[in-house]
């Protein structure tokens, strides 16, 4: 399909598959309006240095109405009567903890960012995506179909915002706008950072109440983060599998409604449920997160 120039908003574009994709879609030729979480922030210098002088770049921390409603109005004025072609919800945050560990704050932290921000920003921009007839790419994950040890919350998010991207899928097939779903494996992002995962493990650590800390253990939590941290160094650092998914929902002629991105993902997404439940678990728990000889304090003697 012809790029024309076409608009597109990406959100969570200070690193990982957001910012990749800004400098493939600008390099095409796409108008690209890139939210990040700081507009100012080391993210967004590289792609102003990188990209052309179409690329806008706007403060979008998902969360945030106030910024929502900023960004709907600087668009509308903007695009005009071609609106928006598409938007690129990629925000996202995981915290590894299992979820007993996982506080009400932390829960709804990721809730709040990978599903509600997708739902705010797409629900503000479908005015402006139904003028152009455009596309809604929603990027989720593996872990939107499977679930893993200490991805709960993750998973979780990611399961929601599958249904959602379902839902809406069908919903907006009336107004000629087409919605897909991205489902990467795991790749090296921002997300698998080692300062960021150390982050996010003091984070979850200090939310814990004595008694649950007692019961689980900072080794425990410790060897999660640091197990976690050795994996993700052997994940792909090229995001190319995962740009070109989101650019083919983007402006393929007929474009998929659902993207698996990764090696062997396709295999893994088909032959899952067909797994007797035991059988499921036992796999999930020889490949998954958490090292198989961990155990929390409570069950250590």
């Amino acid at each position: 399909m012809p790029v024309d120039n076409k608009a597109v908003l990406v959100t969570g574009c200070d690193s990982g598959f957001g910012h990749a994709l800004v400098l493939k879609l600008d390099s095409i030729g796409m108008k690209v309006f890139a939210g990040f979480l700081d507009k100012d922030g080391p993210g967004a210098v590289k792609l102003r240095n990188k990209c052309s002088d179409r690329l806008v770049c706007l403060q979008l921390d998902v969360t945030s109405e106030k910024e929502i409603e900023a960004v709907t109005e600087y668009l509308q004025q903007t695009v005009g009567d071609s609106g928006l072609w598409g938007l690129v919800n990629n925000a996202g945050v995981w915290y590894l903890a299992d979820l007993e560990m996982t506080s009400d704050k932390i829960m709804r932290h990721v809730m709040e960012v990978n599903l509600f921000g997708a739902v705010r920003v797409t629900r503000a921009m479908l005015p402006l995506i139904r003028q152009a007839r455009g596309r809604i790419v929603n990027v989720s994950s593996l872990l939107g179909r499977l679930t893993l040890e200490g991805c709960g919350a993750y998973s979780m998010s990611k399961h929601a915002l599958q249904a959602y991207t379902e839902t809406l899928r069908q919903e907006m097939a009336k107004w000629d706008v087409h919605v897909a779903l991205i489902e990467p494996m795991s790749f090296r992002t921002g997300n698998t950072d080692e300062d960021m995962l150390r982050r996010r493990q003091t984070e979850v650590w200090d939310s814990l109440d004595p008694k649950t800390q007692a019961l689980y253990g900072y080794d425990y939590l410790n060897g999660i983060y640091s197990h976690v941290v050795a994996s993700a160094s052997s994940f792909p650092t090229d995001l190319t599998p995962v740009i070109r998914c989101i650019r083919s929902a983007l402006l393929s002629i007929r474009p998929r409604a659902r993207y698996p991105c990764g090696t062997g993902a396709e295999f893994i997404i088909c032959s899952y449920p067909l797994l007797p439940v035991w059988l499921a678990d036992k796999v999930m728990a020889t490949f998954g997160l958490l090292p198989r000889h961990l155990k929390p304090a409570g069950l250590v003697k």
